[in-house]
């Protein structure tokens, strides 16, 4: 569910990318322009770390209080961002750097498995190519390297199911072992 916050307005953490069409309003913003690419670095790494362990992953691989010190760490440069200090995000990132290759070795020490995209590919009588992975950081890495693909993790599949197919779990729970052939729409409840 996506909730939105119509009382107050938050803006973007992350300086958009100077450009004369979509952006022209920093382009040669000194402030803009250094906070920007200042950043272009740290999001290089944080890409390569999150196809290596998967998104959002990492911190959750380390003992807490490195975890909590790569939060706190975070939240200086996002302060920094926000607050328009070129000096302080250049000095930030530099941190983050070394939290995300920290938090990487930390992870191979204790024997974390990196991701792997386990993927199970389909696909359907209209030509639509669809793939499944078992968890969302999967799925986010999945869809990267599957832009011509519907990609889904079993959470959003049994999201799903649960939300728009009562009557198919309630034949499943009764018929163990049976297989869905084909689908229709039908309105009437199943007597069980």
């Amino acid at each position: 569910m996506i909730k939105k916050n119509a009382a107050k307005k938050t803006k973007s953490r992350r300086p958009r990318k100077p450009d004369r069409i979509t952006n022209p309003e920093s382009i040669g913003n000194v402030t803009h322009e250094s906070i920007y690419h200042s950043l272009r670095p740290l999001d290089e790494m944080v890409h390569q770390m999150e196809k290596r362990w998967g998104v959002d992953r990492l911190p959750s691989l380390v003992e807490p209080e490195l975890a909590a010190r790569f939060g706190a760490a975070k939240a200086k440069l996002d302060a920094a961002i926000d607050e328009n200090q070129p000096a302080e995000v250049q000095k930030r990132v530099r941190v983050m750097m070394k939290g995300w290759k920290t938090l990487s070795d930390a992870a191979e020490k204790a024997g974390a498995a990196e991701i792997s995209a386990g993927i199970w590919e389909g696909r359907a009588d209209s030509g639509v190519k669809y793939a499944f992975c078992r968890t969302d950081a999967e799925a986010h890495l999945a869809a990267k390297e599957r832009k011509d693909y519907r990609v889904f993790s079993v959470a959003e599949l049994v999201r799903l199911l649960e939300a728009r197919y009562s009557n198919l779990m309630a034949a499943k729970r009764h018929f163990p072992g049976a297989t869905v052939e084909k689908v229709r729409q039908i309105d009437d409840e199943i007597p069980f």
